[in-house]
């Protein structure tokens, strides 16, 4: 045929497991060769699987596909991701990329520009984009509330912060990504879930060092729903931790995609049947939890959480928290607490976008407190989105 990408490839990125991915390959795969049938093309499949049709070029290739992800129920650009490996090095003769099969030739410049045009018209992700090969990237998450976006504000904010700490550019202005964040949201009829954002530092062939000047950077938004009377039940009940070792890198602060050490203490959490783990840091103070920030209250009723530092994410619902106590006139010590502390606490707790104020009734098996949720946590994720911005 005369297309002159080597592979155009699906990527079930919102599949929960394996199994799910594999049913959304297949799906698609089967509905992608009945649209092919009916278009009178080729179905006959290669060495490698995959099919080899007549069709004009790349866009036309890339339209058939999307139209398969569609019609086999599945969200291009949510559920289903696009990956391309143009093995472009093959057409590239004497300082141009010659595409064959399509009559036209292009320089190093326009071969960028007609790939970025690519990424921005369909739901690509790169195979050299440099957040798969350096975890080069940022990210946000944000709740969503009754169809509405919660503290995006402050979530935008910090969202800025990490990429300037970085030196990373903005995929677009500030107003344009609240558009997008919205629009993702009611095409995925989210009610009650979350939004993801994700930048890296853009598609470029993989070399440590930046790439160059003006590659611009790429931008991934998901969103998808949770059922919430599950998480009301989970808080009456509270949660389980455990404590691991904090073996991050020194700057946690930045809420970077590189995340393998989170990865490590959540599944150490869930190999002992805990929800969520505690790092514990050189000096046998905790730091935070694998995607939390970590609360105890003392026997004395003082709510002590760590300060902000290099060595947490400066969470955006413990900052509504913090704006919380403060309304209700509670007490609280930012500090460092130790793992012994945090056994004698009176009550514990985490926060996150996800889970909001999520009750902590033992740590590494043993009971805080009475064993289940505290007045004051209890109170504090009741009230909550009193004080949270819903936009």
């Amino acid at each position: 045929n005369p297309i002159d990408f080597q592979e155009f490839m699906i990527m079930p990125v919102g599949a929960p497991s394996f199994a799910e991915a594999l049913r959304a390959g297949s799906e698609i795969f089967q509905t992608l060769k009945g649209q092919l049938k009916s278009m009178g093309l080729n179905t006959n499949v290669g060495d490698e699987g995959g099919f080899a049709p007549d069709l004009k070029s790349a866009e036309a290739a890339l339209d058939v596909v999307v139209q398969a992800i569609t019609k086999a129920g599945y969200k291009p650009g949510g559920d289903v991701m696009i990956a391309l490996d143009p093995a472009s090095t093959e057409f590239f003769k004497d300082g141009a990329y010659v595409y064959e099969g399509e009559g036209k030739k292009r320089s190093p410049q326009q071969q960028a520009d007609y790939l970025a045009q690519l990424v921005d018209k369909y739901p690509i992700v790169s195979i050299e984009d440099r957040g798969y090969q350096f975890a080069d990237g940022v990210y946000e998450v944000c709740e969503v509330r009754g169809g509405r976006l919660v503290d995006e504000t402050r979530h935008m904010a910090r969202l800025d912060r990490s990429l300037r700490e970085l030196r990373m550019a903005r995929p677009m202005s500030a107003k344009a990504l609240s558009h997008v964040l919205r629009e993702t949201v009611r095409r995925n009829r989210v009610h009650d879930g979350i939004v993801y954002v994700q930048v890296t530092r853009g598609v470029a062939p993989r070399d440590f060092p930046f790439p160059a000047a003006g590659t611009p950077s790429s931008l991934v938004v998901t969103s998808r729903s949770f059922d919430r009377a599950r998480l009301e039940k989970q808080a009456e009940q509270g949660i389980d931790v455990v404590t691991v070792p904090d073996i991050r890198w020194q700057r946690v602060d930045i809420k970077s995609v590189a995340l393998l050490p989170n990865v490590l203490a959540k599944q150490a959490a869930r190999d002992k049947g805990a929800r969520e783990a505690w790092m514990v840091d050189a000096q046998g103070r905790i730091t935070e939890g694998a995607s939390s920030n970590a609360w105890i209250v003392t026997r004395d009723g003082v709510l002590v959480t760590r300060a902000l530092d290099t060595g947490i994410l400066p969470g955006i619902t413990r900052s509504v928290v913090m704006d919380e106590l403060k309304a209700q006139g509670l007490k609280v010590e930012e500090r460092a607490f130790t793992v012994e502390e945090a056994y004698a606490a009176r009550e514990a707790f985490v926060t996150s976008a996800s889970q909001i104020v999520m009750p902590v009734v033992s740590i590494d098996g043993r009971p805080v407190g009475n064993g289940a949720p505290g007045l004051i946590t209890s109170g504090l994720r009741r009230d909550y989105h009193e004080h949270a911005e819903i936009a």
